[in-house]
């Protein structure tokens, strides 16, 4: 899968190297885009600052998001999941902390500049064996690592 400055979601057939599927999903270009695993659930930041979340089996828009505190205002540049979470980073220097479950936003964390990585790291894993903490990088020149022990 791919995004596109015009607000597609491009799937592709890696056999042919051809593009099987076009999904307008906004009118935002669609600068990240993760596929949550052991579902059929595509999440995708777009360059408005929105986060979305599809079905993959229909591509209609699944219940939204509650963005009360995790909306961003500019570009959602990175995507990641890590447990029963998915995190979005973004241009805002914020990252969002999503409960997969509740689809709301649990915590806000800030560097100073724009996010431009987000990675899971093996330190320690939850009770499912997910791992528990993340690193996030910026043009503030920092790589922080974070914990996502929320109850």
């Amino acid at each position: 899968m791919s995004g596109d400055s015009e607000g597609n979601i491009c799937v592709w057939d890696t056999l042919k190297w051809e593009r099987d599927l076009v999904i307008k999903v906004g009118n935002s270009s669609v600068s990240s885009i993760l596929p949550l695993d052991g579902d059929q659930s595509v999440v995708t930041g777009l360059g408005s600052g929105e986060v979305c979340l599809w079905d993959a089996s229909d591509w209609k828009r699944k219940a939204p998001l509650d963005t009360t505190m995790g909306e961003h205002d500019r570009d959602v540049r990175a995507l990641l999941e890590i447990g029963a979470f998915f995190v979005s980073g973004s241009a805002d220097a914020k990252m969002s902390v999503w409960s997969k479950e509740s689809l709301g936003c649990v915590e806000v964390l800030n560097h100073e500049d724009e996010v431009n990585a987000l990675v899971a790291l093996n330190l320690c894993v939850d009770s499912d064996g997910a791992p528990s903490h993340f690193a996030s990088a910026s043009d503030d020149g920092s790589v922080r690592i974070w914990s996502t022990a929320y109850s």
